[in-house]
């Protein structure tokens, strides 16, 4: 049931996706695009059914299923994109970075069972840090006194003007954040889902309501921002993705490995007698 629903399901977004002149709207605010919501959900949906559909096979194992489903995924919310300007549609890249977006969130939260977490001491070391840095970054990019502030370090550094360093920044803070949060499991060990999922909402949310508070405070806001930030989460996420998918594979193996010399390892039944 789940290959008809995922090919159903599939043809829909196509032809949503490449409608002519269709419009949802792009305002539940300036800085919280729907649209870009909408791209997220839609193909983070498209990857759980192509992995409950099982594109390898019914024999393959899950993470091997969702690896491939990722892959299938990915590769078409690209493609979605560019062939909309075929279409007379306006081709995005910040919508194709938030197709990725959805579609590797949806890969992380379905394996995060499968992987086992990291030590105590790596999760305590990455929470400690987390708390360090997060609430003094808040601070400077909400205060109106942060602009200043960022102006003169970047200034005492050489790096203002060098290749838009506000915005070089926001992507190296959003994936570092973004690993450190991953790292950290702030759900709690036993749940790695919840983990995954809290990790990824709280930094995709992270940026536009910084820029809303922004907006707040007299510090202003800027889209560009908000860009940057997400390419530091989708890098963020495609490197936490690979490992996981390594480490889910490496598990999957060491358990079929288990089962096979268990089997072997059993005593043989009796010599039958006349």
């Amino acid at each position: 049931l789940a290959r008809p629903l995922a090919l159903a399901y599939w043809l829909a977004l196509a032809v949503g996706t490449h409608w002519p002149g269709l419009n949802l709207g792009y305002s539940l605010d300036v800085v919280f695009q729907l649209d870009k919501i909408l791209h997220a959900l839609a193909m983070g949906v498209l990857m759980l059914g192509l992995a409950w559909a099982r594109p390898l096979g019914s024999l393959a194992a899950w993470p091997a299923q969702a690896l491939a489903a990722c892959l299938i995924a990915s590769a078409y919310a690209v493609l979605d994109e560019l062939s909309q300007g075929w279409m007379d549609r306006i081709v995005s890249p910040a919508d194709a970075v938030a197709n990725l977006i959805g579609v590797l969130g949806a890969y992380l939260v379905l394996t995060a069972r499968w992987v086992r977490p990291y030590p105590r001491w790596a999760i305590i070391l990455a929470r400690l840090v987390w708390l360090l840095i997060a609430p003094g970054l808040v601070l400077l990019v909400t205060l109106p006194v942060g602009n200043d502030i960022i102006l003169a370090v970047f200034r005492y550094l050489g790096l203002l003007g060098v290749m838009q360093a506000d915005k070089t920044s926001h992507f190296v803070l959003a994936m570092t954040l973004t690993w450190l949060l991953a790292v950290g499991c702030p759900a709690g060990r036993r749940r790695q889902r919840l983990s995954a999922a809290v990790t990824i909402l709280v930094m995709a949310a992270s940026a536009p309501i910084i820029e809303v508070v922004q907006r707040r405070t007299g510090r202003g806001f800027e889209l560009a921002d908000v860009y940057a930030h997400q390419l530091g989460l989708l890098a963020g996420l495609t490197l936490w993705s690979m490992l996981s998918a390594a480490r889910s594979l490496a598990a999957a193996a060491s358990h079929q490995r288990a089962s096979e010399n268990r089997w072997l390892t059993l005593p043989l039944p009796p010599p039958l007698r006349r």
